[in-house]
């Protein structure tokens, strides 16, 4: 169960890690589904198909100036499947089984608010590349997250080099 206050903060209400996930992907969505449909686009390197190779990259995940070396960097990343053999290593390696049940939780909100179809920020209404989502994709941002200090600040020098 989700429940907004007076203030629009989502409370989140339930029985198991997934149903929290599940509130929170909803709840996400509902606030932000363009701001995170973008992000996605992003950890998927297709910044460059749908806003073009100039564009700007997504300041939010690293420091590409533009979207063509966005797009380099996260596919690299996404070609080493690093993010899959850290997610396929057991506890205490891998994540917990609550965080898999949280992050599957979230993904199936999330993916339930787009099928439901009730974007209506003309930011995003309709854009192709506002799409379902994996569980993959999820970790690849925790990943992009706690590497942003670290790769992310260099995306354009290892994009061009």
């Amino acid at each position: 169960m989700i429940r907004y206050t007076e203030n629009g903060v989502p409370h989140i209400k339930a029985n198991s890690y997934t149903g929290v996930g599940f509130g929170d992907g909803y709840a996400m969505a509902t606030d932000n589904v363009c701001t995170i449909a973008d992000m996605y686009v992003t950890l998927t390197a297709q910044r460059s198909r749908y806003f073009g190779a100039a564009g700007p990259g997504n300041s939010a995940l690293g420091s590409a100036t533009n979207n063509l070396n966005s797009d380099l960097y996260f596919q690299q990343v996404n070609d080493s499947h690093v993010v899959e053999r850290l997610v396929d290593q057991p506890a205490p390696l891998g994540p917990q089984p609550e965080v898999r049940d949280v992050v599957h939780g979230y993904v199936t909100g999330y993916n339930k608010y787009i099928a439901d179809n009730r974007i209506t920020d003309p930011a995003c209404k309709g854009a192709p590349w506002v799409r379902p989502i994996s569980d993959i994709d999820v970790y690849r941002h925790i990943y992009a997250l706690a590497n942003i200090q670290g790769g992310g600040t260099f995306i354009d020098s290892i994009a061009t080099t």
